[in-house]
């Protein structure tokens, strides 16, 4: 009898429970958002040889009510990652992100990241950690060098260390018609100098300095060299920007011309082209040094500035110098 009744209560208990949630007007249960859930952010693989890939999965649940989706993935220099499914993760399913680092270029503690982008409100942004030690026999610090501006014959400010296990270092080879490279004893490695060539030709470049390391295992090491040779005419900025102007008022700036040759120089025209406002020379300095002051026009289009300076000189290398101008007009609110 007690058992009959007990089955009675809770029946009508179920029966007013349907009947309250089939009520209109009653809000829906609410429906959790994603959420990402990492296994572990973090992988320590250990210590490795040099040009060892070590790759790693990342393992994700999702724990919340909808459908997780992965907007992005991002790593740091000298890794790659992809997710494991190019579509959503739904409530309760699983994914992952796979990671290669390539060790070939770098040398002692390494420590990686890997960015993820999601449609979790709680957690948008999400960082996975690799790291450890790569053992070498040979790497360049920094694997490559950008020198900057530099005017033929001078040494850069910054050089290459070369660190490693390394047996002997030894010859020292070059691809390309800019750079001048030397190594030098230092401590705990030796240094790679670089500078330009006497005769190097003017502009921007990108040379390849190849060392010898003595070690069959990595018996070569290429270092990337970037930089611009400047001529005796040297002028400052290397571009124009005019940033937002204003449609209806003048916008002006100035650029700086310095002559490091030995001759006086002359500069017989400056010019906008196209001719969307003026430019206009001034001497500081008899023969050695100028300013330029260029000025858009009022009234130009709503839109991308994009136009040349021209600089035209008696130096027989440089007779036109040309600097890009950028920017955009937009009309006064």
């Amino acid at each position: 009898m007690q058992g009959a009744l007990s089955s009675a209560v809770l029946a009508a208990a179920l029966g007013t429970l349907a009947h309250a949630c089939a009520q209109p007007g009653m809000p829906p249960p609410a429906v959790q958002a994603p959420k990402i859930t990492f296994e572990s952010a973090t992988f320590d693989f250990g210590a490795v040889d040099q040009a060892t890939k070590v790759t790693h999965r990342f393992t994700l649940r999702n724990t919340g009510g909808l459908e997780l989706k992965l907007d992005n993935v991002r790593t740091s220099c000298g890794c790659t990652a992809a997710a494991s499914t190019a579509a959503g993760v739904l409530p309760g399913a699983s994914g992952a992100i796979d990671v290669t680092c390539d060790t070939a270029e770098v040398f002692g503690p390494q420590n990686k990241t890997v960015t993820v982008y999601s449609n979790d409100p709680a957690q948008p942004v999400s960082t996975l950690t690799l790291s450890g030690r790569v053992r070498g026999d040979a790497a360049a610090d920094p694997p490559r060098l950008y020198v900057g501006h530099l005017g033929r014959g001078q040494t850069a400010a910054n050089d290459v260390r070369v660190l490693g296990e390394i047996a002997s270092v030894g010859r020292v080879e070059i691809i390309g018609r800019s750079v001048a490279a030397t190594l030098s004893d230092a401590p705990n490695g030796r240094r790679l100098h670089v500078g330009v060539k006497n005769d190097a030709p003017l502009g921007a470049f990108t040379d390849t300095v190849t060392i010898a390391t003595g070690n069959p295992r990595r018996p070569l090491m290429a270092v990337s060299i970037s930089g611009v040779v400047d001529g005796n005419v040297v002028v400052s900025p290397a571009q124009v920007n005019f940033g937002v102007a204003n449609t209806g008022a003048e916008v002006s700036r100035v650029v700086g011309v310095q002559n490091r040759g030995q001759r006086p120089l002359r500069i017989s025209a400056v010019r906008l082209n196209p001719a969307i406002g003026t430019a206009v020379v001034s001497p500081l300095a008899d023969g050695q040094e100028f300013r330029i002051t260029v000025t858009l026009s009022a009234g130009l289009h709503a839109g991308k500035i994009s136009c040349t300076l021209e600089v035209d000189t008696d130096d027989p290398e440089q007779p036109r110098i040309e600097l890009p101008c950028l920017g955009r007009a937009l009309e006064k609110s």
